[in-house]
């Protein structure tokens, strides 16, 4: 690992979120990826958000296998609390975190766009508490419809949020609309300032937008 094994300093459940996209440097990736099996919720949920982040498509796999593993454990877990066996609710408890942060990082991934077939999978894993959220992902995905934001405050750097996706950088940005399945419509609310002060980059997404088959929608009511 990057930490010596037994002396981990503090900060180290919290290593991959500070690693930003040195994340995904397959060197870096492949420890992140062990990472998610660490014993350490904290460790295995920030390894999970590192790779939503920054993991490239192989991620993607890594994280569905710790998913369906951590699905097995819980029901060993409840079945030994169901016959008197001893295993602690709490460790039920504290393993909720981790799904979370699972089903969130398989849902929202950079690299990787996901459909019906993977919120269906998801839902088949998932337990009660994530469902909600999993209905609502697979409402938008049926309305095919997702609002588009770009925001350059406070480092003037480029930050976009589309649908429940987002990022930093007009390359990745154009990399993840290329997932979207053509004839996706975006909506956008801008002002006629913005649009002009950045106008070099508002023609990028455009051009993206047109070049991937999608219907890019943008308003500047002022």
């Amino acid at each position: 690992m990057l930490w010596h094994k037994g002396r981990r300093p503090g900060c180290y459940k919290f290593l991959f979120s500070s690693l930003d996209e040195n994340v995904g440097l397959p060197r870096i990736e492949s420890i992140a990826t062990d990472a998610l099996n660490d014993t350490s919720v904290e460790v295995a949920a920030d390894a999970a958000q590192g790779l939503e982040r920054y993991g490239s498509k192989k991620a993607e796999v890594a994280l569905w296998t710790r998913l369906e593993k951590l699905r097995e454990q819980d029901l060993n877990k409840a079945d030994k609390l169901h016959h008197g066996m001893n295993a602690q609710p709490q460790d039920l408890l504290s393993e909720r975190r981790l799904e979370q942060v699972l089903v969130q990082a398989i849902a929202n991934g950079q690299a990787w766009f996901v459909g019906e077939d993977t919120i269906q999978r998801l839902k088949q894993l998932a337990t009660p508490q994530e469902q909600p959220e999993l209905e609502g992902v697979q409402t938008e995905i049926q309305r095919a419809t997702y609002f588009l934001s770009l925001n350059w405050w406070p480092e003037g750097v480029l930050s976009y949020t589309v649908g429940r996706y987002n990022g930093k950088g007009i390359t990745n940005l154009k990399e993840k609309l290329s997932q979207f399945p053509p004839g996706t419509h975006l909506q956008m609310v801008t002002t006629i300032n913005e649009r002009n002060h950045h106008q070099s980059e508002f023609e990028e997404v455009e051009q993206a937008a047109s070049a991937d088959g999608l219907l890019l929608e943008i308003q500047t009511p002022r």
